[in-house]
């Protein structure tokens, strides 16, 4: 592993990190994940590109908890689009299931160029039904930018009627 790939690895962690201590439900840590997700967690040096970091929160019937397990999110496809509509990143073509993902609750984008973004989500229910749908503007700007991101639950719909 090269200095820049610990720098990177390191950077990621930071995010990650602000993102545990955020739900921790003591005020000071809490106040203390919101100050380090707000201000950016910026590690090694100013050439180092910022890290775009989204927490991931399913609707539920209960707000207090929105992790992929308490919705019953059994798989999630995403696409992460540039301000002129390229695709940069995604992990299911055609928001089909067999190209979805294991569902996680969080998302981070290192390596990405400065400017705004778009990320489409999908969700999949235990039947490999469409149940979850949701999309999040973003703005990558010099530091590391943490966001939350909605997404909604839909009627279900299955891969062959989407």
């Amino acid at each position: 592993m090269t200095s820049d790939d610990t720098r990177r690895a390191l950077r990621t962690a930071c995010m990650t990190l602000a993102r545990r201590v955020q739900l921790v439900p003591l005020g000071g840590f809490a106040l203390l994940g919101s100050l380090a997700a707000s201000a950016g967690c910026v590690m090694g040096n100013d050439n180092d590109p910022p890290v775009l970091s989204v927490d991931l929160y399913w609707e539920t019937e209960r707000y207090s908890d929105r992790t992929c397990t308490k919705a019953n999110v059994a798989a999630m496809g995403f696409r992460l689009l540039d301000a002129q509509g390229e695709v940069i990143a995604e992990n299911a073509s055609e928001e089909q299931y067999q190209g979805a993902s294991r569902c996680v609750n969080g998302i981070d984008f290192p390596d990405l160029d400065l400017g705004d973004y778009s990320l489409e989500l999908t969700g999949y229910d235990a039947d490999h039904n469409i149940a979850w749908r949701g999309t999040c503007d973003l703005s990558l700007d010099r530091f590391d930018r943490l966001y939350s991101c909605d997404i909604q639950q839909v009627e279900p719909v299955s891969d062959d009627e989407s």
